[in-house]
């Protein structure tokens, strides 16, 4: 199914928009190509979700596929909502969902698995893989400390808990 191409900036269903990312730039009708992982801001529950892939499988790859028109975004709204592309002007991509099983097989489960609720626990080790013991460490997204403290016997932390897939920052003084 052609569908058209996603870039930063347009809308989606609930109010919001793609938002911007680093890195090389990939340009649609002066645009930045949106990507599947990437952010985008929901105007309805007023959070920052990923985008997720529906419809068929294929994708033009560019720093990992690209986004599409009809995508979804994992906020914290219970429907997701919807990529509106329109940016783009009349840039296409076909999806190859003529060839797919239902829309419903297409969301990726990593992808449901990034927006559940996350609870991890991590084991800080040396070089050798020696657990690192009696350390204090500080977890953090971006410059938001989620957790501190020092490492148990077994170089452990406390849990961890977040809303979602997040890259964690370790600080570990030695």
């Amino acid at each position: 199914m052609l569908r058209r191409i996603a870039v930063v900036g347009d809308q989606l269903s609930t109010g919001g928009r793609i938002e911007q990312y680093e890195g090389p730039m990939c340009i649609w009708e002066g645009h930045q190509v949106a990507l599947i992982g990437g952010a985008a801001y929901c105007e309805k529950c007023k959070s920052l979700g990923v985008i997720a892939k529906t419809g068929g499988p294929r994708r033009i790859e560019f720093m990992g596929e690209t986004a599409a028109d009809g995508d979804i975004v994992l906020c914290d709204c219970a429907t997701p909502p919807r990529i509106i592309a329109k940016l783009a002007g009349e840039s296409w991509c076909d999806d190859g969902a003529h060839n797919a099983p239902p829309l419903s097989a297409h969301v990726s489960q990593s992808m449901i698995q990034s927006h559940v609720k996350h609870d991890e626990q991590y084991a800080l080790t040396d070089l050798a893989g020696r657990p690192l013991a009696g350390v204090r460490y500080r977890v953090r997204v971006n410059e938001t400390t989620l957790a501190s403290g020092v490492t148990d016997a077994n170089g452990k932390t406390q849990r961890i808990a977040t809303d979602g897939m997040k890259r964690l920052y370790f600080d570990v003084a030695q």
